[in-house]
């Protein structure tokens, strides 16, 4: 029996890659979602065009934006490519075999291989390429982990498939947008980090010190010296996302400690007054 499939990108700003990613979308999914958080493009736009659902709530992390695109979704089984995530021919031909045959796993991991400016690159930190990416589940087990605010990770799943037709991921169109994506996943990152404590003179130890680490392994037996400058820069970019996560942790850390401590500091002063 034929398995109905509901589907959801998310979006902020999307608009470079929407249309393509929407176009093999509906070949597949009966219904298609796009789950917006205050685009000011023409991602609703192109949505809209391409006879999609529009629904908007403020981003906050990633791991709540799937669990609410996931509340959205009509059917059980859902798959949610990335807005700069382009499955292939090969890929929505597996999935429609799949669907007409019936969907029977909790969930399934697609073949993702990821481009750089254009080139298809061996890592692009904290992935290797290709890899393989949960983009279809039963959301009536699924739900994503509160303590992942980037990167998120779904729980509840116990079994899977691997699909070996790929999808491809536009990750980052400019060098520009490279640092735009650093600056906002290493802010969240740092929430999580902080939310599991620690002092804050270790976290910035930790940030001395895995930086570097980081770097040596990504650029070295992950293979990103096969990428040639790309991968250098691809490497530095390993170096700053792990120096920078634990030093703004350090620094979320220190600054929850003050606010933490400024109610107690004011009643010091009071008492010191009325004595």
């Amino acid at each position: 029996m034929a398995t109905p499939l509901s589907s959801y990108v998310l979006t902020h700003n999307s608009a470079r890659y929407l249309a393509r990613v929407l176009a093999q979308l509906k070949r597949v999914a009966d219904e298609v979602i796009v789950a917006d958080s205050g685009s000011t493009d023409q991602t609703v736009a192109i949505a809209r065009a391409a006879g999609c659902r529009v629904e908007t709530r403020p981003f906050t992390d990633f791991g709540e934006q799937r669990n609410w695109a996931l509340s959205l979704c009509t059917h059980d089984y859902v798959l949610f490519p990335d807005s700069d995530e382009i499955m292939s021919d090969a890929l929505v031909e597996t999935l429609l075999a799949m669907k007409e045959r019936g969907l029977d796993r909790e969930c399934y991991m697609i073949r993702r291989e990821t481009f750089i400016c254009g080139q298809m690159v061996h890592t692009f930190y904290p992935s290797i390429s290709p890899d393989y990416q949960i983009r279809l589940l039963r959301r009536s087990v699924a739900s994503y982990a509160p303590t992942h605010r980037v990167h998120e990770l779904a729980v509840g799943l116990r079994d899977g498939e691997l699909i070996d037709a790929t999808i491809q991921h536009l990750a980052v169109a400019d060098l520009g947008e490279l640092e735009r994506k650093l600056q906002l996943y290493t802010d969240l990152a740092a929430a999580d980090i902080a939310d599991r404590g620690g002092a804050p003179w270790l976290l910035t130890l930790q940030a001395l010190t895995r930086g570097p680490f980081a770097f040596m392994k990504w650029y070295g037996p992950r293979g990103g010296w096969r990428d040639g400058r790309l991968g250098l820069t691809l490497g530095h970019f390993a170096y700053r996302y792990t120096y920078l996560k634990y030093l703004k942790a350090s620094r979320l850390v220190r600054a929850r400690h003050a606010v933490a401590l400024s109610p107690k500091a004011a009643d010091g002063v009071s008492a010191a007054r009325d004595s």
